[in-house]
């Protein structure tokens, strides 16, 4: 087995593990614009994710302004996360300001609040 293959293996059984720890989350993606309509493709879709709530992030003046990391398995994610995406959990909205695709197996998303 690849040493890809190996990892999914292992991040999935994290997630399975770890039960109360993961969080469901409403992930929207704003996909292409639709010229007949004047829309924008929107995709929502429910997955499974870690959640963790110390991020550091900091404004453009250099305030800090919080934030929280989100990994998803990138087999529960239909479309490709990206830089002002949505995300919903607890009972607020989040918008994606940085994504990084860790070894093609999961994504690591810092949100903020919206």
């Amino acid at each position: 087995m690849s040493l890809k293959g190996t990892f999914r293996i292992a991040a999935k059984s994290m997630f399975d593990a770890f039960g109360d720890a993961i969080e469901q989350v409403s992930y929207s993606s704003v996909g292409a614009w639709n010229p007949e309509t004047e829309t924008e493709t929107v995709i929502t879709e429910s997955v499974r994710a870690a959640v963790n709530n110390n991020a550091r992030v900091f404004n453009t003046e250099g305030v800090y302004i919080g934030g929280i990391e989100l990994v998803i398995l990138q087999n529960e994610l239909i479309s490709t996360p990206k830089i002002g995406d949505k995300a919903a959990f607890g009972g607020a909205t989040y918008r994606v300001v940085k994504h990084m695709n860790l070894s093609g197996v999961v994504w690591k998303l810092t949100v903020v609040l919206v």
